[in-house]
């Protein structure tokens, strides 16, 4: 395992033998995002209860969240897994993927290379392991930001392929029925009024649906609550203000139109498992 505490991510060889290494993050897995890059032989994946077969060409990105559990695979399984324990990878997604790019990533997380991009592909990932090999010991700012940028070029050019196969999909044939035209309505109304606005019947009213249909689709179509959704791009969101030592957790707190310092508090505790001040100092430590 190549292993970069600085950025918060890690390379790890997966092959049949220590399969494992996969299992013991089953603990972990829900917060973190990986991309899993098959180089031979087959892996079984489960996904909020959708099965995944992925060979020899194909990548597979994990976002959190999401109830995960691996089947089985072939005796000659060989590949890589990239991991990221911090929003960095999210924070990649997020810059290139609008809301449609990001709810076809959603239901569809694997995607199979052809030679040409797999060569490309590997042509980045060999290069950002050398300089993490080489640089291991090096504490130059200079070289930090080299292996960030080699780390956003394989995001980068994944999420480059992504956004190809999607328009190819979307030129076959229609991707959205009804619900999920609803979460594609849900999504772009959530990204316009998450500061303000964090209660289910505010949206299945822009909508014009009830409460209870208007979340048995989002539930149908996407495996998250309504709630959930909302939950988390608030959650997500005041991590990237925590993020900035310079504004004081006050001005978040009414920012995001929470009533007081102590609800909002409560609100971020409840659903991250730490307070804004402690979630502040954990991010400024790194």
């Amino acid at each position: 395992m190549i292993n970069n505490e600085d950025l918060g991510i890690f390379f790890k060889k997966i092959i049949s033998e220590n399969l494992h290494l996969m299992e013991d993050l089953s603990s972990e897995i829900k917060n973190m995002y990986y991309l899993f890059i098959c180089d031979s032989g087959r892996l079984r994946i489960m996904i909020e209860g959708v099965s995944f077969d992925l060979f020899k060409g194909d990548v597979c990105i994990y976002t959190p969240g999401r109830n995960v559990s691996l089947i089985d695979c072939s005796h000659d399984l060989s590949g890589l897994l990239l991991g990221s324990s911090d929003d960095r990878l999210q924070r990649t997604i997020y810059s290139v993927f609008n809301v449609e790019k990001l709810i076809y990533l959603r239901t569809n997380p694997t995607l199979h290379l052809a030679q040409d991009q797999l060569n490309t592909l590997s042509q980045f990932v060999k290069s950002a392991i050398e300089v993490f090999k080489d640089t291991v010991h090096s504490g130059h700012e200079y070289t930090k930001k080299l292996k960030d940028s080699l780390v956003n070029s394989v995001c980068y050019y994944i999420l480059h392929l992504y956004g190809i196969f999607r328009n190819e999909a979307e030129n076959k044939n229609d991707l959205y029925n009804r619900s999920s035209d609803i979460l594609k309505r849900f999504l772009v109304l959530l990204f316009h009024n998450y500061t303000k606005e964090r209660s289910v019947e505010f949206y299945s009213s822009q909508i014009g649906l009830s409460k209870r249909y208007f979340s048995t689709m989002i539930k149908s179509e996407s495996g998250k609550t309504p709630k959930q959704w909302i939950v988390h791009v608030v959650v997500e969101e005041i991590k990237h203000y925590l993020s900035n030592p310079n504004m004081p957790i006050k001005e978040i707190a009414f920012h995001f139109n929470f009533t007081s310092q102590s609800f909002f508090g409560k609100f971020f505790k409840d659903s991250v498992g730490i307070s804004p001040k402690k979630y502040r100092q954990n991010i400024l430590k790194k």
